[in-house]
C-alpha cells in the first residue's frame, strides 16, 4: 500500500510541475518537497519516513538536529552543548523541505505569500551551499585576503556553525598585551591622587578602553580569518590605544592648558573608525549582520559628535557627554545584537555569538586584570632584601589574587550549568554588563596592594580604594556566580548554591567597613611632642567615658575614631582570611552530598581487583556517612611495582646471524 501510495504521488507531482512549467513557465519540480503530494493523498508511514531521512542524511551531512544530535550527524558535538541545549547546523543548510515547519513557525520571519516565501527561500538556501562549499575549499589554502564570512550565525532558530571548538588565538593574546599597561597606567594614576575626580577620571577612561576591547572582542568572535588586513587592523588599534594610555591620565585638562584631552578622544576615535569601518566593508558580504552593522554604526556617527564636542568644554561637561557617548554605545550594542532588534525587523538570518570563545576571552582579560596583583609584588622591589614584614604583606596580596582567581573558575561550584548566555537575554545581558565593574574594581584594588605592600601606614584614600575595590570585585563575583542556573539535582552536592555562595556577600560587606576603622599614621610616631598631646587628649576623652559608664552601669562604647588600630600588614592579613576562608568555604560546601550518583565498577573487574591489594575499595563511589568524602578512595595506596620488567620475563634478544662466505 505504501509502495502505491509513493508512485501515484510521484505521477500527480510531474503531472502539475508539467503544466506549471508549460503554462507559466516556471520550473515547480526545484522547490516543491517531495513530501508534500504524499500528504495530499495520506500520512506518510514511518518505514518511508525513515527511508528518506536515511537518503538525505547521505545527501546532506548537515542535517539540522532537533534534539541532542548523534555523532553520525557530524555535528553538535560536546562544545555545543556545554553550556545547554541548542539546535544547530553545519554552514550547509538542510535540504528542501527539512526547515520549512520550523520556518513557519519563526515569528521573526516575514508575512509574505508562500510562493514568493518558497521561491526566496530556495535562492537563500542555494547561496548557502555555494558559499559552505567554497568555505570547505579554500579552509586550507593561503591567501593575502580572505572574503569576509561569518563563524556561526542563526538561521531561523537554527543555530549555525562549524563543528570546531574555539578558543582564544595567538594574534588575540597579542591584543590583549597592550591593556597590561593600559590598565597599570590608569590604575596608578588614581591611586597616586586618590581623590574623587581623579576616581571620576579612572572610570571614564577604563570604561573607554574596555568598551574598545570589547570591539575587537567581537571581530574576533564573529569574522576572525586571520589574513593581512585583519592583522594590519590589530596592530592600527593598538597603535591608537598606546596613544590613548599615554593621553588619558591628562584628559581633565582643558585644551588650552595641554592636548591631553584632544589626543585621547582622537586616538579612541580612530580605533573605533578603523573597526566600524571593517564591519561596514563585511555587511555587505554577510547578511546576517548586515542590519545589525549599519545599525550600529549610524549610532556610532552620532556618539562621534558628542566625543568631539567633548573636547572644546570645560571638564564637568567633559564628564556629562563623555558619560552620556558611552552609555549610548554600550546599550546601542546589546540593543542591536538583541533577541527584541531581531523580532523588531523581522530578520530571518541574524547574530549569534561563540560562547566558548566569548568564555575564553573575558577569562584572558580576567586574568590580565589579576596580573596587576602580580605586578604590585615587584614593581619598585616594595619588599626590598631579607625577609621582613613586606615580604610578608607581598605574600598576603599574592593570596588574594590567587582567591579571586579561583572564585571566577568555579563559578557556582556547581556541576552541571546552563550559561547566562545559553540561558536567556537577560541573564546573558547581566553577564556582559557586570564583567565591567568587575574587571574596573580588581585592577584599581590590584594596584593599590603595591602602596599597601611598600608601606605599613598609608593614606586613607588609598585604604578606602583597597578595601571598597575589594568590596566591589568580590559582589560582582558573587552576582556572576548566581547568574549560572544550576542543574544538579537537590542533594547532589553537600550544601546548596545560595548556601555555598554567602560568604562571598559577608566578606564583601566586612571589607566595605573596614576603612572606617582607625590606623596609626607615620606623623603621629615621627614628631614625639604631637604624639604626647595625642595621648594625653585621647586618655581625657576615654576617662570622661569612663565616667559616664560606670554612672550608667553599662559596657563602654568606643566614639568616633576610637576604634581598633589597623595596620596596613592587619588589613591585608583580615582580606586575606575574608578570601581564604570563602574559598575553602565553597570548595568543601560543593564536595558529593547525601544524593550523589552512587558508580561501582563491573562484576567481573571487582572479582579481579581482590589480587590486587588495596584497589577493591576504589572500584565504588563511597557511600554517604554524614559528611562528603575528601579525598578519592584508593589514594593511599601506592604502586609497588616495578617500572622495569624482571629479567626473567624479557624474551632473550635474537642474535643477528653473522654473514659466511
Amino acid at each position: 500500500m505504501c509502495l502505491y501510495s509513493v508512485k501515484i504521488s510521484q505521477a500527480i507531482k510531474d503531472t502539475v510541475c508539467s503544466i506549471v512549467k508549460l503554462r507559466y513557465n516556471f520550473d515547480l519540480q526545484s522547490w516543491i518537497p517531495s513530501t508534500t503530494f504524499q500528504h495530499i493523498i495520506g500520512k506518510t508511514t514511518t518505514e518511508q519516513v525513515e527511508m528518506e531521512g536515511s537518503s538525505k542524511l547521505h545527501e546532506e551531512p548537515t542535517t539540522v538536529s532537533k534534539t541532542a544530535p548523534s555523532p553520525q550527524e557530524g555535528h553538535g558535538h560536546a562544545h555545543h552543548l556545554k553550556w545547554g541545549e541548542v539546535v544547530t547546523s553545519g554552514f550547509a543548510p538542510p535540504s528542501a523541505g527539512e526547515d520549512d515547519d520550523s520556518d513557519l513557525d519563526d515569528p521573526c520571519h516575514s508575512t509574505k505569500d508562500g510562493a514568493e516565501r518558497r521561491r526566496k527561500m530556495t535562492r537563500d538556501r542555494s547561496r548557502e551551499q555555494v558559499d559552505a562549499e567554497a568555505r570547505r575549499l579554500h579552509s586550507q589554502r593561503r591567501y593575502l585576503f580572505r572574503k569576509p564570512r561569518p563563524l556561526q550565525y542563526f538561521r531561523g532558530n537554527v543555530l549555525v556553525r562549524s563543528n570546531e571548538e574555539r578558543g582564544s588565538g595567538r594574534l588575540e593574546l597579542f591584543f590583549d598585551l597592550v591593556f597590561v599597561g593600559i590598565i597599570a597606567v590608569l590604575a596608578q594614576s588614581a591611586v597616586r591622587e586618590p581623590t574623587g575626580a581623579s576616581f571620576v577620571r579612572y572610570l571614564l577612561t577604563y570604561t573607554a578602553a574596555y568598551t574598545i576591547w570589547n570591539w575587537m572582542r567581537e571581530m574576533f568572535d564573529s569574522f576572525y580569518k586571520d589574513d593581512f588586513s585583519q592583522r594590519v587592523l590589530v596592530v592600527f588599534v593598538m597603535a591608537c590605544l598606546t596613544l590613548y594610555g599615554n593621553n588619558a591620565i591628562h584628559a581633565q585638562e582643558m585644551l588650552s592648558e595641554g592636548s591631553g584631552r584632544a589626543v585621547a578622544v582622537a586616538a579612541y576615535l580612530l580605533a573605533e573608525l578603523g573597526l566600524f569601518s571593517t564591519w561596514l566593508l563585511y555587511s555587505f558580504y554577510i547578511k546576517a549582520y548586515r542590519v545589525q552593522i549599519r545599525a550600529h554604526a549610524l549610532v556610532w556617527i552620532c556618539t562621534s559628535a558628542i566625543w568631539i564636542g567633548s573636547i572644546f568644554v570645560d571638564v564637568r561637561a567633559a564628564i556629562a557627554m563623555v558619560t552620556v557617548a558611552l552609555v549610548v554605545e554600550w546599550n546601542a550594542w546589546q540593543f542591536c545584537y538583541s533577541p527584541s532588534f531581531k523580532r523588531l525587523f523581522k530578520l530571518r538570518y541574524s547574530s549569534a555569538i561563540a560562547i566558548e570563545h566569548e568564555i575564553d576571552r573575558f577569562s584572558d582579560f580576567y586574568t590580565i586584570v589579576l596580573g596587576e596583583f602580580c605586578y604590585s609584588l615587584f614593581d619598585g622591589n616594595p619588599t626590598g632584601p631579607g625577609f621582613h614584614e613586606a615580604a610578608g604583606r607581598a605574600i598576603l596580596c599574592l593570596l588574594i589574587a590567587w582567591a579571586f582567581q579561583l572564585f571566577y573558575m568555579n563559578g557556582g561550584s556547581s556541576k552541571k550549568i546552563t550559561h547566562p548566555l545559553r540561558h536567556g537575554m537577560h541573564r546573558a545581558l547581566l553577564f556582559f554588563n557586570l564583567h565591567l565593574p568587575i574587571v574596573s574594581a580588581l585592577t584599581l584594588c590590584g594596584d593599590a596592594m603595591a602602596d599597601l605592600i611598600h608601606e605599613s601606614a598609608v593614606k586613607s584614600g588609598v585604604r578606602w580604594i583597597a578595601c571598597e575595590s575589594y568590596a566591589v570585585g568580590m559582589l560582582g563575583l558573587w552576582c556572576l556566580a548566581t547568574l549560572e542556573v544550576e542543574r544538579d539535582a537537590p542533594g547532589e552536592l553537600w550544601f546548596p548554591k545560595w548556601a555555598r555562595l554567602t560568604p562571598r556577600l559577608v566578606s564583601s560587606i566586612v571589607a566595605a567597613l573596614l576603612p572606617l576603622t582607625r590606623q596609626k599614621l607615620e606623623e603621629e610616631v615621627e614628631d614625639t611632642a604631637e604624639a604626647v598631646l595625642v595621648a594625653i587628649k585621647r586618655a581625657a576623652a576615654e576617662g570622661a567615658e569612663g565616667v559616664l559608664t560606670n554612672a550608667e552601669g553599662s559596657e563602654p562604647q568606643v566614639g568616633f575614631g576610637h576604634g581598633p588600630d589597623i595596620t596596613t600588614t592587619k588589613l591585608l592579613g583580615i582580606l586575606t582570611a575574608l578570601s581564604l576562608f570563602t574559598l575553602l568555604w565553597e570548595t568543601i560546601t560543593s564536595l558529593d552530598g547525601p544524593n550523589a550518583p552512587d558508580e561501582s565498577a563491573s562484576d567481573d573487574l571487582l572479582e579481579r581487583a581482590k589480587t590486587v591489594s588495596g584497589y577493591k575499595h576504589a572500584l565504588r563511589t563511597p557511600a554517604w556517612r554524614g559528611f562528603p568524602r575528601l579525598a578519592e578512595p584508593g589514594s593511599g595506596t601506592f604502586d609497588h611495582s616495578h617500572q622495569r620488567s624482571h629479567p626473567s620475563s624479557i624474551a632473550p634478544t635474537a642474535v643477528a646471524p653473522t654473514a659466511t662466505t
